[in-house]
């Protein structure tokens, strides 16, 4: 099924066009160049647009937090000193308005006290019925 043709053919006959990549090469040359000055000019235009500052003294004993919001560095114990901090309040008294006579109780004490006195009803749906 080959042809006389393939078995003489055994490699490309024409050479590549060494002009042509010579401007390819030249021309990624000049792209480079270019993408490096315009960094240069770009961080000298932000070293002086955007001043960090003096550096930070190594002998600084004080460590100064940054401006809220801030990065949670331990969020499984932030997680479980909310949930603590909830549990608490869920299941204890206190006074949220002393002056209207409003405290809160855990929950459970709530619901059996609720069952005992039964729901508030509106006095125009307590006669409808």
């Amino acid at each position: 099924m080959r042809s006389e043709n393939s078995n003489s053919i055994g490699y490309e006959k024409r050479d590549a066009n060494a002009r042509a990549l010579l401007i390819f090469a030249a021309g990624l040359i000049a792209i480079l160049a270019l993408i490096l000055i315009l960094m240069v000019v770009m961080f000298r235009y932000f070293s002086v647009a955007q001043s960090l500052g003096p550096p930070a003294s190594p002998f600084a004993a004080e460590r100064v937090l940054p401006p809220p919001p801030r990065l949670q560095a331990d969020p499984r114990e932030d997680l479980q000193r909310l949930r603590e901090q909830e549990n608490a309040n869920l299941n204890s008294y206190g006074w949220v308005n002393p002056s209207a006579g409003i405290v809160k109780m855990p929950i459970d004490r709530a619901m059996d006290r609720l069952i005992q006195k039964g729901l508030p009803v509106q006095a125009e749906a307590a006669e409808k019925k």
